[in-house]
């Protein structure tokens, strides 16, 4: 038609978008609902749609025509979002901002001018990159809410029924591929009602899409996908599956139906452990997608758009947040705080299941199964990754340990990252952040270490368990294997990392030995020797003659070793692995020596007289055991 005539018809449109009385048909089919529903509403202002969507948000039975007509008002608006009176009203200032490119030539980023040129399909088209545009930048900073509020219920009309979602193309582009990866969808497609047919059909084909191989539909599903991540209210099979479950545990006084999509999103997140059944499947999956690929996280993707675009820029979706946590580990300053933050509360989420962790999942599948198919996030945050770290020592795949390890070295430098930790030890934690511990490079962690013999008795458990794997590997030692690097390097290169530690040992007294590296070895040495439980050598060699020659020596404050050392020196220690293993911890004691220890205590006063003097000669002398003027009784 002439542009005269494209611009009447889009005056016309807009006119009922923003009174639905003047859509005759329109107002005769809803006459009973806008009297029982929308009394008080007045009319103008786009008030009366708004209000028949609303009820049909919240489940009220519009009556059937009532419910056609307002579907074909909604269709119309999505086909052409120019003509919806709310979003131009609620979003101008938006589009300015954020949208100008995805509207240039419609008049768009100057509404309310009218539309003019283009084509009826380029008109389409670009209308609706704005507002694909629009839900991409709904967390923007500078996004009003009523314009995130508009652009979230235009999203969740348009997911309610199938035939709005042709609108997009979404399935127009993917017969084939759904005649291959959906066959009994596409069959059943064809006896359901009008208003349900491709919803089966989509729900499919977004489940596989990794499998769509590269073209249009692949393009198509993942955007739909990526609408339902950023919209989860818009998402009907996620709320039919988890109604009663988000009301439960979401606080919404007025119902799931009318949450903000920001407040569900939190809920997810907050309270995934929770949820139970089809529901915990459900938002597992959106979980796993958030975690795995920048384009399905909300939250991060606005937070971090910043440094997405000038650090990350060209990094597929995939890799985007290894790209964020790399740097905000070598280059915090270069993180916004409110980037820094968001992520951080992803590293942390992440930590409490395996599901969460694309790339260990995928590497431990096997392992997994075998060793921790009874363990569950669902039963405690985090008790899946503690089994594979419990584990660590019978994983089969090489690239599974790899990657525990991984897990380990970080939680090791950030205990938030330990789920596990978290749980047991929180009051504990919150002490020391109380007292000024500040997070991260293991402060925490070490703050822990100091008071372990008051830490509340699981706390402590599974504080041993921390301490036992970095007395065993300096690997997910983050105090040793920073201050140490160049030693390692230096004297420990052909060292295998299991004994690295020991290796340290030998050489402390070397004449290029750090100072810092000193300091975090003798304290590994220091902690490993409170208790024989946290000495990986002793424990493995020496736990089963323990119920023979100290059956009643409590395990801590070194009571369990000098009991054995006791018993090497008394001939009643036979086994020679378990003697070699207490005679190695003896010469640790002493290389890091501290008073009224339960090995070195009788040497204490011997210590005290012969190497109070700054005599480094003399002092190392007396450590390592070498002749000289000591007391008969040492």
């Amino acid at each position: 038609g002439s542009p005269l005539c494209k611009e009447r018809v889009h005056g016309y449109a807009l006119a009922v978008s923003e009174n639905a009385l003047a859509n005759a048909p329109l107002a005769a089919a809803c006459s009973a609902d806008i009297s029982k529903h929308c009394a008080a509403v007045q009319p103008g202002g786009g008030r009366v749609l708004d209000c028949l969507e609303r009820v049909a948000r919240t489940r009220a039975q519009l009556a059937p025509q009532c419910a056609e007509q307002v579907l074909s008002q909604m269709a119309a608006e999505l086909a052409d979002p120019s003509t919806s009176f709310g979003l131009r009203r609620d979003c101008s200032v938006e589009v300015s901002l954020f949208c100008k490119a995805a509207a240039k030539g419609r008049g768009l980023h100057s509404w309310p001018a009218p539309l003019s040129n283009a084509s009826a399909g380029n008109a389409s088209d670009t209308s609706r990159g704005t507002l694909d545009c629009l839900r991409s930048h709904s967390r923007a900073l500078g996004f009003r809410p009523a314009c995130a509020a508009r652009v979230a219920s235009l999203t969740r009309t348009e997911m309610s029924d199938s035939r709005l979602m042709l609108l997009g193309g979404q399935l127009s582009h993917c017969r084939e591929e759904a005649a291959q990866l959906c066959p009994n969808e596409t069959a059943a497609s064809k006896s359901l009602p009008v208003a349900k047919r491709y919803t089966g059909l989509m729900q499919c084909l977004q489940a596989k899409h990794a499998k769509l191989p590269e073209g249009a539909c692949r393009v198509k599903v993942r955007s739909s996908l990526r609408v339902l991540a950023y919209f989860p209210t818009a998402n009907s099979p996620l709320l039919a599956e988890c109604r009663d479950q988000f009301t439960a545990y979401c606080g919404a006084p007025d119902g799931v139906d009318l949450m903000e999509d920001d407040a569900l999103l939190r809920c997810l997140r907050e309270h995934r452990a929770l949820f139970t059944g089809g529901c915990r499947a459900k938002v597992m999956s959106i979980e796993r997608m958030a975690h795995n690929e920048m384009d399905f996280n909300a939250e991060v993707s606005e937070a971090c758009a910043v440094e997405l675009r000038t650090q990350c820029r060209g990094v597929d979706s995939r890799q985007q947040l290894s790209c964020l946590e790399r740097m905000g580990e070598v280059r915090a300053a270069k993180l916004a705080p409110t980037c820094s933050r968001v992520l951080q509360g992803f590293k942390e989420r992440a930590a409490q299941s395996v599901e969460l962790m694309g790339k260990v999942s995928s590497v431990c599948r096997e392992d997994y199964e075998l060793l921790c198919a009874s363990a569950s996030a669902l039963q405690h945050p985090g008790a899946s990754i503690q089994c594979l770290k419990d584990s660590r020592g019978q994983l089969r795949s090489k690239d599974c340990k790899a990657a525990v390890l991984g897990l380990m070295a970080g939680a090791s430098r950030d205990s938030r990252l330990d789920a596990m930790l978290q749980s047991q030890c929180g009051r504990d934690l919150f002490e020391c952040t109380r007292a000024g511990v500040l997070p991260g490079e293991g402060r925490l962690l070490k703050c822990l270490k100091e008071k372990l013999s008051k830490l509340q008795p699981s706390c402590a458990a599974q504080l041993r368990k921390t301490v036992h794997a970095e007395a065993e590997d300096v690997r997910v030692n983050f105090e040793v294997s920073k201050a140490c690097e160049a030693e390692l390097h230096h004297y420990c290169a052909s060292v295998k990392p299991e004994g690295a530690l020991g290796c340290l040992e030998l050489h402390l007294g070397g004449s290029d030995f750090g100072a810092p590296c000193a300091t975090a070895v003798r304290a590994t040495m220091r902690l490993a020797l409170q208790d024989y439980r946290l000495h990986p050598q002793v424990k493995a060699a020496c736990e089963p003659t323990l119920p023979r020659v100290c059956p009643t020596v409590p395990p801590g404050e070194g009571a369990v070793l000098r009991c054995l050392l006791d018993g090497e020196g008394s001939g009643n220690l036979t086994d020679k692995a378990c003697a070699r293993a207490i005679r190695q911890a003896a010469r640790s004691a002493f290389v890091s020596y501290t008073p009224r220890h339960a090995i070195t205590d009788l040497c204490d006063d011997d210590i005290g007289r012969l190497c109070a003097a700054p005599d480094a000669a003399r002092r190392a002398a007396a450590l390592r055991g070498a002749p000289g003027p000591l007391e008969e009784s040492s």
